[in-house]
């Protein structure tokens, strides 16, 4: 399986617990202290939102990020913003270093 583009992942629907997450890409995400977010999390509205200027790679990484978001909601668990920055990062460099996902393609 390859890397997806971040492209790819808009439109796209992601099953948590029991809800579903709507996935859409957009060319910004800005933030209130006039920074810009790599994604959002909205859990109330359940969407997801990536910004379009990532690397297949660093979209993954994010996608992760923000279901793991998704994850504290609908499992009503607590993690600091570091640990889902580890963790996100450490699941996908599994998958792609065991072959799963394929960085070639």
């Amino acid at each position: 399986m390859r890397i997806p583009r971040i492209r790819d992942y808009n439109n796209t629907h992601w099953v948590v617990g029991d809800e579903v997450y709507k996935c859409t890409v957009h060319k910004k995400l800005p933030l209130k202290n006039n920074g810009e977010a790599f994604g959002l999390c909205d859990q109330a509205k359940k969407k997801i939102k990536l910004a379009a200027w990532q690397g297949k790679i660093e979209g993954l990484r994010t996608l992760l990020h923000e279901l793991l978001h998704a994850v504290e909601q609908e499992y009503q668990i607590t993690l600091n913003h570091e640990t889902l920055d580890i963790v996100s990062i450490a699941i996908a460099d599994i998958l792609i270093m065991n072959g799963f996902i394929d960085v070639q393609k």
